[in-house]
């Protein structure tokens, strides 16, 4: 999130009372960040809910632009926005741990399966160059062919 004109510090996150670990507390922590990122960035609606639109167009423009990325980008982001991703049963399984939060997890859910799809498309000429590559390579759901 470098890259965006707002200010991080502008998100605070609340106390979640209801949890009892550390790992629930984190994660409620993480889910209420993002939420609190992808509003202030514009990239939800009134309601609160993510404009498939708006995000679309926000992550193919300031985040996903490497020249690798171009297109395999658009396509996941559909099957991140759709649910279709095959890390999406492993998301919400991994978010749901949080237990209650104060914030929609929809934002964290998102930007992880993001993450994790454009790692797995991660060109091995890049594995050690890219930014994104290198920071959020998952060699073990590498694709070999």
């Amino acid at each position: 999130y470098t890259q965006n004109s707002f200010a991080v510090s502008s998100c605070s996150v609340p106390q979640n009372q209801n949890q009892n670990d550390v790992w629930s507390e984190a994660l409620s922590k993480e889910i209420c960040f993002h939420d609190c990122l992808f509003e202030t960035a514009g990239l939800t609606t009134s309601n609160g809910q993510l404009n498939a639109t708006v995000v679309k167009n926000y992550f193919m423009e300031n985040i996903f632009n490497e020249t690798w990325m171009v297109p395999y980008t658009r396509r996941a982001l559909d099957k991140c926005l759709n649910n279709t991703s095959s890390f999406s049963y492993i998301l919400d399984f991994y978010f749901r741990a949080a237990g209650s939060s104060a914030c929609d997890k929809e934002a964290a859910v998102l930007i992880t399966c993001l993450l994790m799809e454009m790692a797995y498309k991660c060109p091995w000429s890049l594995l050690n160059t890219g930014y994104y590559c290198r920071t959020f390579s998952f060699d073990s759901m590498r694709n070999t062919n």
